[in-house]
């Protein structure tokens, strides 16, 4: 490999992370935190949901460019961006995937992050825009303490049931 296509690889690669990191922001925008929170100590079960929700759609969309070929990003990279270790991720990925399969409602959700993670242009996080719908589960909606019955949230309006300062 020349000195130029390294260059090359390492672009991607830096591009891949900060795509990591957008992952990280759409799906903290969708529980409504922030990716400190995802990043951070606390461990709340919304924070924790939110961060291997992260895990998964990182793990699941994203790969890694290396020369000649694509392969899945990696438990380690994905455990650089959310400021957690290898095995924390791996437990994460496999969480998600087991709710996955035996929860409707948890499924939907991740089909709903996932699109708006591969079509950002449809609005969330830095491209919102307003009048748009996205709905809402009702155990997220709980979770967050909005009325029951209420399901969808205008993009770009505060998380369900927190208002704008």
């Amino acid at each position: 490999m020349t000195e130029g296509e390294r260059r090359a690889v390492r672009r991607l690669q830096a591009a891949q992370l900060r795509e990591a990191e957008r992952v990280a922001g759409v799906v903290a925008w969708y529980y409504g935190y922030t990716v400190a929170d995802l990043q951070g100590r606390r461990r709340p079960a919304d924070v924790a949901e939110a961060r291997q929700v992260a895990m998964w759609i990182m793990r699941t969309t994203l790969h890694w460019p290396t020369a000649g070929e694509n392969i899945p990003f990696s438990p380690n990279r994905v455990a650089g961006v959310l400021a957690r270790d290898r095995a924390t991720v791996l437990y994460g990925i496999a969480a998600v995937a087991a709710r996955r399969g035996r929860d409707p409602q948890f499924r939907r959700l991740l089909e709903e992050i996932t699109l708006l993670v591969e079509r950002p242009d449809e609005g969330c996080a830095g491209e919102r825009k307003r009048g748009t719908m996205m709905t809402v589960d009702k155990e997220h909606m709980d979770r967050r303490g909005a009325a029951l019955g209420q399901a969808t949230r205008p993009i770009g309006s505060p998380p369900i049931g927190e208002e704008r300062l």
